[in-house]
């Protein structure tokens, strides 16, 4: 629904707004259709001076009726007073949404209205303290300092409501400076690890800072599978939700929100970024603006959020409404950033690595059938040295998930023997391998904790998506957990997010069998097949 609500100032400026507030609830709160708002100040100047502005001015007042019911609450309030209670419950006692419905009309009112009385004042959040008399010099928009992260006293201002929206922007403010200056504290790490990675994943192959350059397509991907991370753990985190309230939808729209616009920005910069990694030549230097990139992002974003502007107000809406930021000062020691980093950007490395590698074919192998230990059970015998049921390697490359088994491995070139003819016969070595550093994706591995499993189930469910076929594109924004599109907000499912890890192929055994076999005998380009080593349709012309 939408109001227009006129407001007028004693100053004799009116203003008109077409004001529209949605609560989570599907009601709309209603202001008064027409009220005037007490300005206190010099009625016979339009613009008056700094001095002539009473510190107590342009204040909340218990019985003006433009200001609302909330003006008339007192720290005292038996709900308010009672530390046990859910956020929500000392919101709605405060009566939370109506103040910041309130507050943000007053806002358009000293921003909008012709000469602003506040114009000593510098930006949203200042005017806003100022307005609840709360804490001074406040800018929660710069990231990196501490000039917003003090949990504002109800009796420190002249509303509990006013103690809680202040409080909020500072626990909103601290949540996006916790992840502002992680990305700078990775860096060290990372750089240290980068170094090895070649090694263990591409042995005499490109060099890492080549496949760091095309993950660098990914950039804006890899910002939004990062901030959705820190959001699920968040939701996930039974006490802090718990302090919250049993209706905890207002911050899951605080998660959908800023993932959305994260993901967004991320984009529009994204060419700006590529063309100055393609002037780069060293790791640490790429690697460095990757991490100024991201960072740059989220201060861009916490700008507009915390600016003022229509867009920024609506940003904010979403974390304020509901109460749901009040008591979310711990939010930022529930993730390691780092850790996060880490995940999002060896998952986009290796698979790439193996792609990019002239030897290294990876592909998922798959059959309808969860208590089989090895592909090569599901097929007939076409290479000597198939291993056996119980070969480890075959064994640490498997996943089941959904009633399938599902291998990880490498079609490897043929390594032909001294002295053979070039027929299949004449290979040295397994029809499938174990793709280079595949062994060392199990829990607590150094490259950012990736695992086997991730790779195998996000893969697996983009193919069953994508109607049994490989090719599948996930969607810059998707909203997969599994097969169907569940989500609360982009990315939830982190890295196993169904076709995070590009298009490694997906197929049957002897599909496999088939395809390096007609390949191995010239029967086969592999020009002519996007997925080798899945070639059936290929092979079936």
């Amino acid at each position: 629904m939408r109001r227009t609500l006129l407001l007028s100032t004693s100053l004799g400026i009116p203003l008109v707004l077409g004001l529209t507030i949605r609560q989570e609830t599907g009601s709309d709160l209603v202001l008064p259709i027409s009220s005037t708002l007490t300005v206190r100040g010099p009625a016979s100047q339009a613009t008056p001076s700094t001095s002539e502005i009473s510190p107590f001015a342009y204040q909340p007042e218990c019985g003006d009726p433009a200001w609302g019911d909330f003006a008339c609450v007192h720290c005292n309030n038996s709900i308010l007073s009672d530390e046990t209670q859910f956020a929500e419950d000392r919101w709605n006692a405060a009566d939370g949404d109506e103040a910041w419905a309130s507050i943000k009309a007053w806002w358009y009112i000293v921003s909008y209205s012709g000469p602003d009385p506040l114009r000593a004042i510098q930006g949203f959040v200042p005017s806003i303290s100022y307005a609840f008399d709360g804490p001074t010099q406040w800018d929660c928009q710069d990231l990196g300092a501490t000039y917003c992260d003090t949990v504002v006293e109800c009796g420190d201002v002249n509303t509990p409501a006013a103690s809680m929206i202040l409080t909020s922007f500072a626990n909103i403010h601290q949540f996006y400076n916790n992840m502002y200056t992680g990305i700078f504290n990775g860096q060290e790490i990372m750089e240290t690890q980068l170094a090895q990675f070649a090694a263990t994943f591409a042995p005499q192959n490109k060099a890492t800072i080549s496949i760091l350059k095309i993950v660098m397509d990914a950039f804006g991907i890899a910002f939004g599978v990062i901030g959705a991370a820190v959001w699920n753990i968040c939701l996930k985190d039974a006490a802090f939700i718990e302090k919250i309230g049993a209706n905890h939808g207002f911050l899951k729209d605080s998660a959908n929100s800023a993932t959305a616009c994260g993901l967004a920005l991320a984009k529009d910069s994204q060419n700006g970024i590529q063309g100055q990694v393609d002037t780069l030549n060293d790791i640490n230097s790429i690697l460095g603006l990757l991490l100024q990139g991201w960072a740059d992002i989220t201060q861009t974003y916490v700008t507009e959020l915390f600016s003022g502007s229509a867009d920024g107000l609506v940003l904010l809406d979403a974390f304020i409404y509901g109460g749901a930021w009040v008591d979310a000062s711990d939010s930022t020691s529930l993730y390691n950033l780092t850790d996060i980093m880490q995940n999002v950007l060896y998952a986009q490395l290796i698979p790439q690595t193996w792609i990019d590698h002239s030897e290294v074919h990876p592909v998922i192998i798959y059959d309808p059938d969860d208590t089989m230990t090895n592909p090569a059970q599901a097929g007939p015998i076409f290479n000597t040295d198939k291993g056996n049921a119980e070969d480890p390697n075959m064994l640490q490359a498997r996943t089941t998930y959904n009633g399938y088994s599902l291998w990880l491995l490498d079609a490897h070139d043929c390594d032909r023997r001294p002295g053979s003819m070039t027929t299949s016969a004449g290979c040295e070595g397994a029809l499938l391998q174990p793709l280079p550093g595949q062994q060392k994706l199990t829990p607590g591995n150094p490259w950012g904790g990736v695992l086997t499993d991730d790779i195998n189930i996000s893969t697996w469910l983009g193919y069953v998506i994508n109607g049994n076929q490989n090719g599948y594109i996930m969607p810059d924004d998707s909203l997969f957990t599994n097969e169907t599109e569940n989500a609360d907000f982009p990315f939830q499912a982190g890295i196993r997010t169904p076709g995070f890890f590009g298009n490694i192929p997906v197929c049957t055994y002897n599909d496999t069998l088939h395809s390096v076999s007609a390949w191995r005998k010239h029967k086969l380009n592999q020009a002519d097949c996007p997925f080798y080593p899945c070639c059936r349709p290929q092979l079936d012309t």
